[in-house]
């Protein structure tokens, strides 16, 4: 084994995607990676929401994609996926199928969507870009450092029991 370990702060680049599979153990999808100026043994597999090559991974899944085709095969074909959960261990993708109404949607495991890793792929880039949105609107905004001015209002006077914006003549 190389010392792919030494720096654990080091970024590492993906040269190739080689496999992929469904892990049994996390339900999670991941990817045989070869990495760049490292030996085949040193491949390593890896969940793909921690990998940033993109490009890669499409070029890989462009291989599997066979969603696209405009035969009928008597298949339900998935239009897109809705939402995500995670049950027993088990990751399963809201299904919204072509050509039937939101109420026939389906929660699928992972490993039942083998043919439509673009869909996982656009759903799980999405769900990360509202993340990182949310993210940013709940971080404090630098600009504003200064402290608002005090509003004047009325109250009403405890002595008294009068509120003292009403005027009387």
């Amino acid at each position: 084994m190389s010392d792919i370990e030494d720096d654990p702060y080091k970024e590492y680049k993906v040269e190739q995607i080689l496999d992929r599979r469904v892990n049994p153990r996390t339900g999670v999808w991941e990817y045989r990676c070869k990495w760049e100026g490292f030996p085949h043994e040193d491949n390593t597999w890896e969940a793909a929401d921690l990998l940033n090559c993109p490009d890669l991974i499409r070029k890989f899944e462009d291989k599997f994609d066979d969603s696209s085709s405009d035969d009928d095969d008597g298949e339900y074909k998935v239009e897109k996926i809705m939402d995500r959960r995670r049950e027993s261990g088990t990751v399963y993708y809201l299904c919204k199928w072509k050509g039937w109404p939101h109420d026939d949607n389906t929660w699928e495991p992972t490993c039942n969507l083998e043919n439509y890793r673009h869909l996982i792929r656009e759903f799980e880039e999405e769900r990360e870009r509202r993340r990182q949105q949310e993210l940013e609107s709940q971080r404090p905004n630098e600009d504003r450092s200064e402290v608002p001015a005090r509003q004047s209002c009325s109250h009403t006077s405890v002595h008294s029991g009068i509120d003292p914006s009403e005027s009387h003549h």
